[in-house]
């Protein structure tokens, strides 16, 4: 598949404001990339925070999203073998000086390997962009940080106390969650 050159999306400008522009280029297909074509993106509180002193002028904004991919660098390492015609749905660094055309608010969105889901049969490309910086934190803060034993797949053998400290929030009910699992 041949990628468009240029697309729409949401960018930062030098005033600090967040404008729509149909002339956004289409961030090229890197080792460790995969280029999705966005079906639905996520709010989260960083985004709307982003604007005034914050907003990185010429860069796309936003950091969740759900899509279908449409292409996969013969390099990238996707989890759950992720394929052409997949629906997924992650994080990325939106907001990004170093590399402007990385950013969730854009029509196509490059995303590392590692950092894609594939989207469960039943969810919705809404639902499903509601995941990516959710599931992200929640795994980098139990399973890496506070090396929690267990996983989904292969759960604790014995069970261990966590205190999920916000457990009321959206990303501490999801932790509280996969805590059960």
């Amino acid at each position: 598949m041949t990628l468009p050159l240029k697309q729409r999306a949401i960018v930062g400008l030098e005033d600090g404001t967040l404008v729509i522009s149909d002339n956004v280029d289409v961030p090229a297909l890197q080792d460790d990339l995969v280029i999705v074509r966005t079906k639905a993106v996520g709010l989260n509180p960083i985004d709307t925070k982003m604007k005034g002193n914050l907003a990185a002028p010429g860069c796309i904004a936003g950091m969740d999203f759900a899509g279908e991919v449409i292409a996969i660098s013969a390099k990238s390492k996707t989890p759950g073998h992720i394929q052409v015609g997949d629906r997924v749905c992650g994080a990325v660094i939106g907001y990004h000086r170093v590399n402007p055309a990385i950013g969730a608010f854009a029509e196509i969105v490059a995303a590392t390997d590692a950092g894609l889901m594939k989207i469960p049969d039943g969810i919705s490309y809404e639902q499903a962009a509601s995941l990516g910086c959710s599931i992200s934190t929640i795994g980098l803060a139990l399973f890496k940080s506070l090396d929690v034993p267990g996983n989904p797949k292969t759960p604790a053998q014995k069970a261990v106390d966590v205190f999920v400290y916000g457990g009321s929030t959206s990303t501490g009910t999801m932790a509280i969650q996969l805590l059960k699992m």
